[in-house]
């Protein structure tokens, strides 16, 4: 299901599992009673919104088979038809059940996986730092060297390296969010200190979306999350003009279900360049 499909249905199974919550009667047999538990259960665990369908699915077969349960007071064949209800009730727990489990699953792998794109990120954002003061300490002293030799007829070092770019994948969010967690803050106050200094160095801000939600809305989301690592950026000692903000939304988002993806659309990229001079 794509962009708001996923987020919709979710919601609407919520809202269906708690206007229709089943009312099971005293004297009903207990695998009712369990399936109650296990479909209550999958909205503590959110299993309603990973798998809505597999929910409402559980939902209806067991209130079916308080139907039938309660039917059963004046049927001709009593003990048929609770015995009816008591098989609607289990495929109900068992529904549940197996999404409340691969629900478990989903999140301590989502869990995992966030834990290493954010090791992953910051190790990949200290390298790249790294480089960048590598490339800083050489201009700087071919600028100082021009200087020391020809004061008056100085060429800004960046001539030779007018295409200079490096790409560096900041930040990931988590769903929904645009705020910048602290061990990502830390880095690029690393990064700002590295380019600061240089005033040839310019800096675009990407930011992403993962295509779930409206074009709209993730068009806003990722210009927000792209503004905020600016103003970090901006409160570590870069000057507001050497920076571009871009919200690309999820125009190149692999428009993926899959949770451990979808982590990986929500970033920022922050382009390091040197801007040729006139």
């Amino acid at each position: 299901m794509k962009k708001t499909g996923l987020y919709f249905l979710g919601s609407l199974t919520s809202l269906f599992l708690m206007s229709s919550c089943a009312s099971i009667p005293k004297d009903a047999p207990d695998e009712l009673k369990q399936a109650n538990t296990e479909i209550e259960r999958s909205k503590e665990l959110g299993s309603d919104k990973y798998m809505p369908k597999t929910v409402m699915n559980a939902k209806k077969e067991l209130d079916d088979s308080v139907k039938v349960f309660k039917d059963s007071t004046s049927s001709s064949d009593k003990a048929a038809d609770v015995e009816r209800s008591i098989k609607l009730a289990t495929d109900a727990k068992n529904l549940a059940r197996g999404a409340n489990e691969l629900t478990q699953n989903m999140q301590t792998w989502d869990d995992n996986i966030r834990d290493l794109e954010g090791n992953y990120s910051i190790i990949k954002l200290t390298t790249d730092v790294k480089e960048l003061k590598a490339t800083t300490a050489q201009l700087q002293k071919e600028r100082d060297e021009a200087l020391a030799q020809k004061p008056l007829m100085v060429k800004s070092p960046f001539a030779k390296v007018d295409s200079f770019r490096l790409d560096i994948p900041a930040v990931y969010f988590d769903t929904d969010s645009s705020v910048v967690s602290s061990a990502y803050a830390k880095s690029i106050g690393e990064l700002s200190k590295t380019i600061s200094p240089i005033d040839e160095f310019k800096v675009t801000i990407f930011g992403y979306a993962d295509a779930r939600g409206s074009k709209a809305y993730n068009e806003k989301l990722s210009t927000e999350r792209a503004h905020n690592v600016a103003l970090l950026l901006e409160r570590n000692g870069i000057k507001a003009d050497r920076i571009h903000v871009q919200g690309l939304g999820e125009r190149y988002s692999s428009e993926t279900e899959k949770s451990s993806g979808l982590q990986l659309e929500r970033k920022v990229i922050i382009t390091v360049t040197a801007a040729k001079p006139n």
